[in-house]
């Protein structure tokens, strides 16, 4: 989502003519004033940042990009951009208890919480990967990303949420939750493509979810559900939480890059 710059040309409102105070301080009163004149319209939930605050880590898309954080990588801290425009990303795990974790195995992908290269949810590019053996309903894995910079409409894609339709061996449950700085929590929207079977709920709110209903091959799309914070955050976790008790436990989620507009 991109982050919607709004300006005035009035000279009345010309930062540069004023003294002792910053052009982000004069921009939040002009704009007040001109609100309270009946002068100036602001869009509804549009977040409106001067041209330093949108520079503070640089200027169009910003990505944590797997395939650059390289396949194999597993939990620590990465590095998006350089210099003015760094934003650190700490990629951190947890597990339920007892730990249902595991690392490979029959049926699996790869290693669990690691980068890896295989299709999934229909696209062939590195994922960030999270595989369990659940043996009992309601266990669960969360990745934790943590920005060094609060980031505005982060956005990224979960694939393969589903069931084993064949008798039910397996359920996918993913929660999506996120804090801003002050960690008070922040909406977040989800939605799935246009054949996509997942069942969601919570769109809108500080906790959103997707639940599998049918089987999707790796070669489909119809498990993906993508998660959108418009307002900054510093914190999302994503939970991967098993629906039933698995007869046949091996289930597994993937994470798409992770893109942001600005830093707020």
């Amino acid at each position: 989502m991109a982050t919607t710059l709004w300006a005035m040309e009035s000279a009345q409102l010309d930062p540069s003519e004023q003294s002792g105070a910053s052009r982000r301080q004069f921009l939040t009163r002009s704009a007040a004033g001109a609100v309270a004149a009946g002068t100036l319209w602001v869009a509804p939930s549009v977040l409106t940042f001067d041209a330093a605050a949108a520079a503070s880590c640089g200027t169009g898309v910003h990505t944590l990009n797997w395939n650059t954080v390289g396949v194999g990588s597993g939990p620590g801290t990465y590095a998006t951009g350089a210099g003015a425009t760094l934003v650190n990303v700490t990629v951190a795990t947890a597990n339920s208890t007892p730990n249902p974790a595991s690392s490979g195995g029959g049926g699996s992908l790869g290693t669990n919480w690691t980068v890896i290269n295989q299709q999934i949810g229909n696209q062939t590019l590195p994922t960030w990967y999270m595989q369990m053996t659940a043996s009992a309903n309601g266990l669960f894995l969360e990745t934790t990303f943590h920005f060094s910079k609060a980031v505005v409409g982060l956005s990224f894609t979960v694939y393969d949420i589903d069931i084993n339709s064949a008798g039910l061996l397996w359920t996918d449950l993913v929660t999506v939750t996120g804090t801003n700085a002050a960690a008070v929590a922040q909406n977040v929207t989800v939605v799935h493509p246009a054949d996509g079977t997942t069942t969601l709920a919570g769109s809108g709110s500080t906790s959103a979810s997707a639940l599998g209903t049918t089987n999707a091959t790796n070669t489909q799309d119809t498990g993906n559900a993508t998660f959108t914070f418009a307002t900054a955050v510093t914190d999302v976790i994503v939970k991967f939480q098993a629906q039933n008790t698995p007869t046949n436990p091996m289930q597994y989620v993937s994470i798409s890059n992770l893109t942001w507009a600005s830093c707020a």
